[in-house]
Parts: structure tokens; sequence; C-alpha cells
């Protein structure tokens, strides 16, 4: 799944992009001296929705709400359900197999603008984020798969920077320093993997 919302994200941020080079605005800061030398994108809304994929500040979708003009907060989740059932025969009389799990990431993430101009801000970042892979089957004793059920916590922070690639859309990436704790129980035995790493995360928000 998170590959997929990893691509999915990348796609949606591609069309907008491309998009926005025919149509980019109503009107163009560069081209209105007055708006160029008043008007910052940036400091326009307090609002936004979108899609996001960060090893930091989890994937999912997204609500941004900036306060004080330079502090944002962003939130992000996500829930998939995953069934699958096998039985003996076409009969259906007895189950070999039943799979259910229900798996989730949230994340938040804090935000600090540092340096802003019409179209772009570069901000510092921190955040945070806890994920759940779980592989339950409850028939396990009738087949060969094992149950598997992992908590993964991870905290960072870098700095990013927000474009806008039209008035209302903005794609967004940040890179930083990550810590990762990792918990997997699989059947009755129990590991543990702690680890720092390079943290990336980019995204794309409709503000309002």
């Amino acid at each position: 799944m998170k590959r997929l919302f990893f691509i999915f994200t990348i796609a949606i941020i591609s069309v907008v992009t491309l998009k926005a080079q025919d149509t980019l605005m109503p009107f163009t800061l560069d081209s209105d001296p007055f708006l160029a030398d008043t008007v910052k994108y940036p400091n326009l809304y307090d609002n936004g929705i979108g899609l996001s994929y960060s090893t930091m500040s989890g994937y999912g979708l997204t609500f941004l709400r900036r306060f004080l003009d330079d502090y944002s907060f962003m939130f992000i989740g996500f829930i998939t359900y995953e069934e699958y059932t096998r039985w003996k025969d076409l009969s259906k009389t007895t189950i070999e197999s039943d799979d259910k799990n229900i798996n989730y990431d949230f994340g938040i993430e804090f935000q600090r603008d540092i340096i802003k101009s019409n179209r772009t801000k570069i901000y510092a970042m921190i955040g945070a984020s806890y994920t759940t892979e779980t592989k339950k089957n409850q028939y396990s004793y009738m087949s060969d798969f094992n149950d598997i059920d992992k908590k993964i916590f991870s905290i960072g922070l870098g700095f990013g920077l927000q474009w806008y690639m039209a008035k209302n859309f903005a794609g967004y990436f940040h890179f930083g320093y990550k810590f990762q704790n990792s918990e997997a129980i699989q059947d009755s035995s129990l590991s543990v993997e702690r680890k720092t790493t390079l943290g990336i995360g980019f995204g794309v928000l409709w503000l309002y």
C-alpha cells in the first residue's frame, strides 16, 4: 500500500504541474509590479487538504492549518482493510485460510517558515508517525502462513521547500534525519529494531 500511495502522490504532483504550465494562475505575480511587491502566496491561505508521503510524518490524506503567519500544523492519516478467505474446495464447507487485516498510519508535522518569496517558502519541520502492518490468519494452524504484527514509530526533523504550481495548488518536498523504532511479533517471537537514517517526504496541497 505504501508503494501504491507513493506512486499515486507522484502522479498527482506531475499532473498538476503540467496543467499549471498551461493555465498557471488567473493572474501572475510577475506581470503585476504592485502584486509582486505586496502579495506572497504562502501568506494567502490558512488551510490546505491533499496527499502526503513521508518517512517521518507518515502517508495518507492530509490537512494543513497555518497560524501566527509563520507556523503550520499538518495532520496525516490513512486506513486500509484487507480480507482474504480460502476454502478447501468449491463447496465452501471447510475454511483453510481466513485473513482479515486493518492497518493504519497516523502522523503529525510542525512547520516553522524561514524564508518566503512570492511563490515559494523554505521551512524547518519536525514530524512523527505511527504505523501498523498486520497480517493475521485466524486459521494459521491449518496453513503455512505465520501471523505478523508490526508497529513502527518514526520521528525526524529537517527542512522543506513548498512551491505554488497554481493559485490554490502547492507541492512540497522535505528531507531530514529520523529515528525509527520497529517492533514485530511473528507468532510468539518478538523482534525490535531501532535505527537512524535519512528521512524524506513530498506531497501536494489544495489551499483555501
